[in-house]
């Protein structure tokens, strides 16, 4: 019998084109399918047209920012995991009650924040 694996499909959403860049290279290296946008807009069109297991947002972005992105996301899609991150901790303390499985702050360890990544898909 010939079993099948899904590659799990992760939606980075930041609007700094060095911080996109990491995070893709570090998912794609981990073996995940990995898209990316800058803004939470066009987060939103990239979730209607694929299908994304977990999304990693930042919080402060120009136009549709990261809190009002989980928001939406979690309205459209609620079995969408979550991993919000931001280089202020303040922005952080709102994310999880709005609907973020979990926070990072930047700069975070690379190590734990994988294994995060698969616990959640994990879990989905």
């Amino acid at each position: 019998m010939t079993r099948v694996y899904k590659i799990s499909s992760i939606l980075v959403v930041d609007d700094d084109e060095p911080t996109q860049i990491f995070m893709r290279d570090i998912l794609r290296d981990a073996g995940y399918r990995v898209h990316v946008a800058s803004d939470g807009d066009e987060a939103i069109e990239l979730f209607r047209r694929i299908s994304v297991d977990l999304m990693v947002t930042d919080i402060v972005m120009p136009d549709k920012e990261g809190i009002e992105t989980i928001c939406e996301i979690k309205d459209q899609y609620p079995a969408t995991k979550i991993i919000a991150i931001s280089g202020t901790k303040f922005y952080l303390d709102f994310a999880v009650p709005l609907g973020a499985d979990c926070t990072f702050e930047k700069p975070f360890d690379i190590e734990v924040f994988l294994s995060t990544v698969q616990t959640l898909l994990q879990s989905a």
